[in-house]
């Protein structure tokens, strides 16, 4: 890189490196871009309250809140939060099924089906949901869980989750 342009202390570079017949910035590796990451090897449990907010998207009061009503527990050092995989999971489902408009009473239901059920700690591939809050379907298949949720008796809400 060379600088092009100086002005108010910053340097404009310009890149050197040649571009293919389309355009393009040749990749680092020959047969293109490198294989993302799973989402589970990028981050490293367990996670601060903060980081759950972001990736859940509640505030840390509502976290607070389900954790002080049994919603979710997370372990607790000190006054702070570490949340676990299951822990995120769980709080993913909740505020799921919150948007979708289940009362906190039946997502509870749903959370407790769903942690008997599903070995949430343990669990690294997709999955999904379908409940009204009485009953409620898990299965592994995107095809399952669109059927269950066509011939379903009324409204119900269909979450996908991905650990």
């Amino acid at each position: 890189m060379k600088p092009v342009y100086k002005g108010l202390g910053a340097a404009v570079m310009r890149n050197e490196t040649k571009r293919d017949q389309r355009g393009r910035y040749p990749s680092k590796s020959p047969g293109g871009q490198p294989k993302p990451k799973p989402l589970s090897e990028l981050i490293s449990y367990p996670l601060a309250t903060q980081q759950v907010c972001r990736k859940v998207g509640a505030t840390p009061r509502q976290l607070q809140w389900w954790d002080e009503h049994g919603l979710v527990r997370p372990r607790h050092v000190g006054h702070s939060r570490l949340w676990d995989r299951e822990h995120v999971t769980i709080a993913f489902l909740a505020a799921e099924l919150r948007r979708k408009g289940v009362s906190l009473q039946l997502a509870r239901r749903v959370v407790l089906h769903v942690s008997k059920v599903i070995d949430l700690a343990k669990r690294d591939s997709r999955f999904y949901v379908v409940t009204d809050g009485r009953k409620t379907v898990t299965t592994d298949h995107e095809e399952a869980a669109c059927e269950a949720a066509m011939n379903w008796p009324g409204t119900c809400a269909v979450v996908r989750i991905e650990p």
